[in-house]
């Protein structure tokens, strides 16, 4: 029974981990496609997102 238990509780960190990769995974492009777009904007001062 504490086996199944130890099991559940590590089950459940990989997919907390594996969610938490993917977050910051998602943030990473997001950060980088934002600062591509900043990079790319017009010199009047327009910046997507600002």
């Amino acid at each position: 029974m504490v086996l199944l238990a130890f099991e559940a509780v590590d089950l459940l960190a990989f997919v907390a981990l594996g969610l938490a990769g993917a977050v910051m995974l998602a943030l990473l492009v997001g950060v980088g496609a934002w600062l591509r777009a900043r990079a790319r904007a017009p010199e009047d001062g327009y910046w997507p997102g600002l």
